[in-house]
């Protein structure tokens, strides 16, 4: 009788260590499974669509050394435009530039800065209340830049930008180009 409750005891011992060496494999099976698959590109896909205007609005928010007041670069662009119907109330930054200036050489080293490291070739175009994306002697600013060598290309973002009473800016950023040649 003691060797048949032996004999059993053993066999659940050994059932035991079945159920936990099947347990343990289908562990390293989903977890070299999931190791295996292909990333989610939902991440990815979503991260490239809102680049362009997620630059966009990081230039915008931008606070500058203009005049040692810390003038956004929203506030810049805002006068760049205001100041070519009303000179006088132009802004003039401490190294001499004016708004526009500044706006465009700040906004192309922030761009080259990230964009090149990244290489992707880019194009900022901003257009006044009167312009035309599609008339380039219309255009307000200007910036292109970046190395055509990019991973990818055709994300845009455009963007209005109010400057007070029904006027606004019109802003079209584009990673790889926004084809207005």
């Amino acid at each position: 009788m003691m060797c048949l409750t032996k004999k059993r005891r053993s066999q659940v011992e050994i059932v035991g260590l079945l159920i936990i060496v099947l347990m343990i494999s289908f562990i390293l099976i989903f977890a070299l499974r999931s190791y295996l698959k292909k990333p989610d590109d939902t991440l990815l896909v979503f991260k490239k669509e809102n680049l362009a205007s997620s630059l966009l609005s990081s230039i915008l928010r931008t606070t500058t050394d203009c005049n040692n007041n810390e003038q956004d670069m929203k506030d810049l662009l805002i006068n760049c435009a205001k100041w070519r119907e009303s000179p006088s109330i132009r802004t003039i930054c401490d190294n001499g530039q004016d708004s526009c200036k500044f706006f465009s050489t700040k906004a192309e080293m922030m761009l080259n800065e990230t964009l090149n490291e990244w290489k992707m070739s880019y194009e900022l175009i901003i257009i006044p209340p009167t312009g035309d994306f599609l008339s380039k002697d219309t255009w307000l600013i200007h910036i292109e830049g970046g190395n055509s060598t990019g991973i990818y290309t055709g994300n845009t973002a455009t963007q209005p930008l109010p400057m007070g009473s029904s006027d606004r800016l019109e802003m079209m950023f584009c990673i790889g180009g926004c084809g207005f040649d």
